[in-house]
């Protein structure tokens, strides 16, 4: 099911940079706001079954945040569960997002990131980094994007453009719930730019494509998956 290539993983506190050789994967499902749930509010929010029958066989699959729903308070450690329950067939790799895999179920940043157990961290793929990002502390990117070329960027919410701006209200009412902007781990983005092949992003619920600071952007939703194969994405 895996390649032995290489993959760096760091620890999630900005003061620590460690590397583990683990591996890593030539083919990567990507998705994004699956929102694990028991209780689906309307079209919010899928069984492990539905999520898993999207996926191909058995490949490692990163999920880029609302991993759990986190609407219900007493739902939230069976969706947890459902997210181990997961993790025990394949490989799973997280960026969590905020409002629903933290804060909105009581648990702090730090706490989520142990709960989910994941962290910040690199990986490759041919020869492509890609690196999953969660919160909004830059100091682990200050350290980590320098290091590496053709890298894949990919956090929950989305930077703002024209473009994710456009997606944004189309999906949301008309509100633009894209990053604030300038941020510090948006300037940190911009400081390496040419470093970055693309982006992929979550929040929005959909799946498409568009651009952000001159870079393809893709967006993966769990009913309509995309897989990298070597670092290409492909879409559906």
């Amino acid at each position: 099911m895996t390649d032995m290539i290489e993959l760096f993983m760091y620890a999630v506190l900005p003061a620590v940079v460690s590397s583990t050789a683990l591996p890593t994967h030539d083919v990567i499902n990507v998705t994004s706001d699956t929102h694990l749930t028991n209780k689906p509010r309307g079209p919010v929010g899928a069984s492990l079954e539905q999520v898993v029958q999207g996926l191909s066989d058995e490949e490692p699959t990163i999920i880029v945040g609302d991993v759990i729903d986190g609407y219900y308070l007493d739902e939230i450690e069976s969706e947890l569960n459902m997210v181990d329950d997961m993790k025990a067939q394949r490989d799973v790799y997280l960026s969590l997002g905020a409002g629903h895999d933290y804060r909105t179920g009581g648990l702090s940043f730090d706490q989520a990131m142990n709960r989910f157990d994941t962290r910040n961290m690199v990986l490759r793929s041919g020869d492509y980094h890609i690196v999953l990002f969660s919160g909004t502390d830059p100091t682990w990117l200050h350290k980590v994007l320098p290091k590496y070329d053709n890298i894949i960027f990919m956090t929950h919410i989305p930077f703002k453009s024209d473009g994710t701006v456009e997606l944004s209200r189309g999906w949301f009412h008309g509100k633009d719930i894209t990053q604030p902007s300038p941020s510090p781990v948006e300037d940190v983005i911009i400081e390496n730019l040419e470093k970055i092949s693309y982006f992929v992003f979550g929040h929005l619920h959909l799946s498409a494509d568009t651009t952000v600071f001159g870079k393809q952007a893709y967006f993966c939703a769990w009913d309509n998956m995309c897989t990298i194969r070597k670092g290409v994405m492909h879409t559906k």
